[in-house]
């Protein structure tokens, strides 16, 4: 579940083949690729220090969200 504000909505996860498509055909096994969707936004997890082709973006932590129209952003944690 996410929560923005006072809306809540959940995370659906995304097939194989929706991420595939997501990421340019990339095998999501080799990389440890999962993702979720909520509205306008994917949250996914992926091998840490993984690079995704066409994006020249190093995933240091494994998890990312992908916002429309804005682009990807690594998630950290910054409290327990």
């Amino acid at each position: 579940m996410v929560r923005s504000g006072e809306v809540s909505r959940d995370i659906e996860p995304m097939s194989t083949k929706d991420v595939q498509g997501l990421f340019n055909g990339l095998d999501p096994e080799a990389v440890q690729l999962q993702c979720g969707s909520a509205n306008r936004f994917f949250v996914c997890h992926v091998t840490p220090g993984t690079t995704l082709a066409g994006e020249n973006f190093t995933f240091s932590t494994g998890h990312f969200m992908t916002v429309l129209h804005a682009g990807l952003f690594e998630l950290v944690r910054t409290s327990p």
